[in-house]
C-alpha cells in the first residue's frame, strides 16, 4: 500500500434555507478529482467522486 500524498481538487457548492427564524437547513454538493496532470506518476488513472449532504442547525 502506498501512502504517499498526491495533489487533489474539490469543488464545493452549498445552499442554506432559514425556516421559522431559528432553524436552518443546509444542502451541500462536493465534487472530487485527483488532478492526474499534477501527479508524479502520470500513468495513474483519473478518478472523480461526488458527495451530497443535508444538514440541520438550530441558530441561537
Amino acid at each position: 500500500v502506498n501512502y504517499t500524498a498526491e495533489w487533489g481538487m474539490s469543488f464545493n457548492a452549498g445552499l442554506a434555507l432559514t425556516v421559522l427564524e431559528k432553524n436552518r437547513i443546509e444542502f451541500e454538493f462536493k465534487i472530487l478529482n485527483n488532478f492526474p496532470f499534477l501527479q508524479s506518476n502520470s500513468s495513474k488513472e483519473t478518478w472523480w467522486g461526488a458527495i451530497a449532504s443535508i444538514g440541520y442547525q438550530y441558530v441561537f
